[in-house]
């Protein structure tokens, strides 16, 4: 399996070799500083450039906040234009960004997640087609560019839960537990970190 992490700050990948309750990391690779807060820079950028553009006049930081941008990035997940600031105008200038400029903007960033997940699958010396699945963490991977990349790495979607943002938290607990004083657990936990063993590389 390959465990491909992109969440607001960092991005990771991981290839776990899975036998029945066994869990061992064989290779990990990734990049300390790309995540959700680099895509929502990348749209500030182009807003800056846009306003620029349209009034002639810098765009102020308060102007154009890294929350709007987040929620502007959101919502070109779901469609092909927005108009930026989540639909208000910028001291009266009405800012469209489409999904294709945003894509553009982040497609090196993008191209880097690429490298990184080449790098894991040489150092576990697996083909992308000996993958069972790939498991996708974190918010930022609901991004269509992030979706297509996959596909077109790994050859197949990846797969998350309804909620990738939790997903780690979720994985550390479990972990936590698992390294605990299992006297101290109650019968859930205890049945929790019984289906699984990990091993690292």
């Amino acid at each position: 399996y390959a465990i491909y992490d992109l969440g607001g700050g960092t991005f990771d990948i991981s290839i776990v070799k899975v036998s029945g309750q066994d869990v061992e990391v064989v290779a990990a690779s990734g990049l300390a500083k790309l995540g959700g807060d680099d895509f929502d820079k990348a749209l500030i950028e182009i807003v800056r450039k846009k306003y620029n553009q349209e009034s002639g006049k810098d765009l102020e930081k308060e102007d154009y906040t890294a929350a709007q941008a987040e929620g502007d990035k959101i919502a070109l997940s779901q469609k092909q234009k927005v108009i930026a600031g989540n639909g208000d105008d910028i001291n009266g200038e009405i800012i469209t960004i489409s999904r294709s400029e945003f894509e553009t903007e982040v497609s090196a960033l993008i191209a880097q997640t690429e490298m990184m997940c080449e790098a894991a699958l040489t150092e576990a010396q697996t083909e992308a087609s000996d993958l069972e699945e790939v498991i996708l963490v974190g918010g930022s991977t609901r991004m269509p560019l992030v979706k297509n990349s996959v596909k077109r790495l790994f050859g197949k979607d990846g797969v998350s839960n309804k909620n990738p943002d939790e997903a780690v938290a979720l994985g550390a607990a479990i972990y936590a537990a698992y390294k605990s004083d299992h006297s101290e657990l109650s019968a859930t936990q205890k049945r929790s970190i019984s289906k699984i063993k990990v091993g690292e590389k």
